[in-house]
């Protein structure tokens, strides 16, 4: 995925998550009949937009019957595992997903935020710059990767995280630029 799908979006806690459903992962390319698969992922995409997140898993659940081959089922379910707080399978099937598409970013994205989530920021910090390797727009990776960064005390490389949300974001992000400008402000500030 390009990035496009979730440039736009950028809020904090649980609707950074739903940001990530954003994708053209489960939405067929043009022309191509909808599958059984891609049906379930959109159940799943509606049950997570309502908070159903257990919901949402069973049918991505059921996606992944059908078809365990393709990431985007792991990476939603683990999405929704996340949101339920099931911390060890929501990271199995982050990595699930990695392992059958080494390069899918969105998986990365999902699994530094299950990292960042679990407190171990390092660690997260290595799974955002995977994501922004990948996908140099992706603004949520670079929005989490300057909270992260944060927590552990590399300051400069938070201003230059929040910057780099500041010009991957666009319109629509208002509060949330405003907020990392505001950051960026009180970080140069700071002694360092």
């Amino acid at each position: 995925m390009t990035g496009s799908a979730h440039r736009g979006i950028c809020f904090l806690a649980a609707g950074l998550l739903a940001a990530l459903f954003f994708s053209c992962a489960s939405v067929p390319e043009a022309g191509r009949r909808l599958t059984d698969y891609d049906i379930l992922l959109k159940k799943g995409d509606g049950y997570y937009f309502m908070g159903r997140y257990a919901e949402a898993a069973a049918e991505y659940s059921l996606a992944v019957e059908i078809d365990s081959r393709r990431p985007e089922a792991y990476r939603f379910r683990g999405l929704a595992l996340l949101a339920l707080e099931e911390f060890e399978d929501a990271g199995k099937d982050f990595e699930r997903a990695l392992e059958i598409s080494p390069d899918y970013a969105e998986a990365h994205l999902g699994r530094g935020i299950l990292l960042f989530r679990q407190g171990k920021y390092p660690e997260a910090i290595e799974a955002f710059d995977r994501t922004t390797e990948l996908d140099p727009w992706d603004s949520l990776a670079r929005h989490y990767k300057a909270l992260a960064c944060e927590k552990v005390g590399r300051l400069r490389e938070a201003v230059e995280a929040y910057k780099g949300y500041i010009h991957c974001a666009v319109p629509g992000d208002d509060a949330t630029v405003e907020q990392a400008r505001k950051r960026i402000r009180e970080l140069e500030l700071s002694p360092r």
